[in-house]
């Protein structure tokens, strides 16, 4: 039986290919270089990571979800490539070794902290970046305003629930990160907000990779209505085939040199 940390890792090319974009133009990792991937998933960006730092630099690959570690600790034992990942169970809260990083990158984890626990971790990440280093990541923004295929399952899955705040997420708005961000010390050099658009194969594609993201969400809570109504919606028109947005949050911000 496929494990949901399995399910994730064979269903997260898109966020793997944006993860990628995002480390080439905003991160921009050097050969020698000692970089954190916080929330690493299945590991395979920070596979990414450790081909651009080289055998001089080194990943470390941070995730709570053990099943997603064993996932990329396989990953890394099948590679052919000679690189240096060290993964790890845990969070910000525990120690995390090699530190001070030169950076420090997030993909689409952010918006899954407790609001509460938000300074704390934006203060952490900033002890842990040595003198002029960077921070970038990617998270969901609020997006009540925005035509969204997720926030449309959300909303009637949990019809109850503040769409910004289901599922396990905490959606935010950009001007909310930012000032998380200064607060903690960071100079913002980046702050980018915009929809990107996405293909799917089908809506089933879509509603099993919620699932494995999503550990509240089944897609056996939608009536089969509502899967005919969402595929109707967001249906491309060639075959199953589904096209919607998503609203997404960039940021880069760096810890002053002094």
């Amino acid at each position: 039986m496929v494990s949901e940390a399995q399910m994730y890792h064979q269903l997260s090319d898109e966020q793997f290919l944006e993860g990628v974009a995002v480390i080439d133009k905003l991160l921009r990792p050097k050969s020698g270089e000692i970089v954190l991937d916080l929330g690493c998933g299945t590991g395979r960006l920070a596979l990414e990571l450790a081909s651009r730092v080289g055998s001089s630099g080194r990943v470390v690959a941070v995730d709570p979800d053990k099943e997603r570690i064993a996932v990329a600790e396989a990953q890394l034992a099948n590679s052919d490539s000679h690189v240096t990942v060290t993964y790890l169970v845990g969070s910000t809260k525990e120690a995390i070794p090699w530190r001070p990083f030169d950076a420090i990158f997030s993909n689409f984890v952010f918006h899954w902290f407790e609001r509460i626990d938000r300074s704390f971790i934006m203060r952490d990440i900033y002890e842990m970046l040595k003198p002029g280093g960077r921070l970038v990541f990617q998270a969901l923004p609020s997006q009540s305003q925005t035509r969204s295929l997720l926030g449309d399952v959300m909303r009637l899955v949990f019809p109850d629930k503040d769409p910004d705040s289901v599922a396990g997420m905490k959606l935010d708005s950009a001007s909310v990160w930012s000032e998380l961000c200064t607060e903690a010390g960071f100079v913002i050099e980046v702050c980018k907000v915009f929809e990107q658009e996405y293909v799917r194969p089908s809506l089933d594609a879509v509603l099993k990779f919620a699932e494995a993201s999503i550990s509240s969400f089944k897609s056996s809570m939608l009536k089969d209505s509502d899967v005919e109504e969402l595929q109707k919606r967001y249906s491309s028109g060639l075959g199953t085939e589904v096209v919607y947005m998503m609203t997404i949050l960039q940021m880069k911000v760096l810890k002053s040199l002094v």
